[in-house]
C-alpha cells in the first residue's frame, strides 16, 4: 500500500488550482465509485487523472487506490484476445524473438508506443497540459497475461531519493499483444515533484534510476530498471511534442 507523504507548500497551491470533476462511467465503475460522483483535489492528484485517459490508443489503464489494485486484478474477468482498446495499437519498435526467460519485462518510454530504453539514455521532461512535469514510462511483458500491475520508481542517484509525487507509482494496466509473446504499453508516466519552471528545471540534468515490478494475479512478477538522465523541458500539446 502506497502511504502518501506530506504535501508541500507548493503542492498545496497546486491542489487548490484542480478542479472537482465528473468521472466517465466506465472509470467510476472500474474504480469503484458510485453514478455521478465527483472527484475533489486531493483525489485528483493522487489518482493522476490523465491516466485515465492514456496508454494503449484508449484507455488501457485503469488507475484505482492503491489498497484495491491486488483485488482488483485478481478479480478481474479473463477474456481472450485483444481488447477494444488494443484493435488499433501499433507498436513502433520491432520485437526481437521471444523471451529467453518467462517471466520477463523491458522498460521504455514514449507516449504513443514503446520505445526502447538503454543504460545512459537521456528522457526529456514533458510539461502537460495541466501545468505538471512527468515523463514517459513504457513497458513490454512476457508470461505475465495482458493485464498487470506495474509498480514504478524513479530515484535520484546521488541520494536514492524519490523525485515523483508518489513513491512507488502503481496502476493496474492492460497489454496489447505484439507478437512472439510479448505485450506492450505505451504512455504510463510518472509526475515529477515540481510544478514550476524554476522547480522542475533543478531535476534537468540529473542522473536517475528508472525501475519497474510488473505482477499479475498468479503473483508471478519480473522487473526492469534502467540508469538514465533527464534532459530538457518540452511541452506536451494535443498528445505532440514540441519543441
Amino acid at each position: 500500500m502506497i502511504v502518501p507523504r506530506a504535501a508541500t507548500k507548493s503542492q498545496h497551491i497546486g491542489l487548490s488550482l484542480l478542479p472537482r470533476i465528473r468521472l466517465p462511467a466506465a472509470a467510476r465503475s472500474r474504480m469503484g465509485y458510485p453514478k455521478g460522483a465527483l472527484l475533489g483535489p486531493t483525489t485528483t492528484r493522487f489518482l493522476l487523472l490523465p491516466a485515465l485517459l492514456t496508454g494503449c490508443s484508449a484507455d488501457p489503464i485503469a488507475t484505482s487506490s492503491p489498497a484495491t489494485l491486488s483485488s482488483s486484478v485478481s478479480s478481474a474477468t479473463t477474456t481472450t484476445g485483444p481488447s477494444e482498446l488494443c484493435e488499433s495499437y501499433a507498436t513502433c519498435s520491432a520485437v526481437d524473438g521471444a523471451a529467453e526467460e518467462l517471466p520477463a519485462a523491458l522498460l521504455g518510454t514514449g507516449d504513443k508506443c514503446y520505445v526502447p530504453l538503454e543504460s545512459n539514455d537521456t528522457v526529456p521532461i514533458i510539461g502537460g497540459p495541466q501545468g505538471g512535469f512527468h515523463i514517459w514510462v513504457a513497458l513490454r511483458s512476457a508470461g505475465l497475461g495482458d493485464e498487470v500491475i506495474a509498480s514504478y520508481r524513479v530515484l535520484d542517484t546521488a541520494d536514492d531519493s524519490a523525485i515523483t509525487l508518489s513513491d512507488p507509482i502503481e496502476r493496474i494496466v492492460e497489454l496489447c499483444p505484439i507478437g512472439e509473446g510479448w505485450n506492450e504499453a505505451a504512455k504510463l508516466y510518472a509526475q515529477l515533484d515540481a510544478f514550476t519552471i524554476d522547480e522542475v528545471g533543478h531535476f534537468v540534468g540529473r542522473t536517475i534510476r528508472l525501475g519497474v515490478t510488473l505482477r499479475n494475479s498468479a503473483s508471478a512478477s519480473a522487473s526492469a530498471e534502467a540508469t538514465l538522465k533527464l534532459g530538457p523541458v518540452v511541452k506536451w500539446s494535443d498528445n505532440e511534442l514540441e519543441d
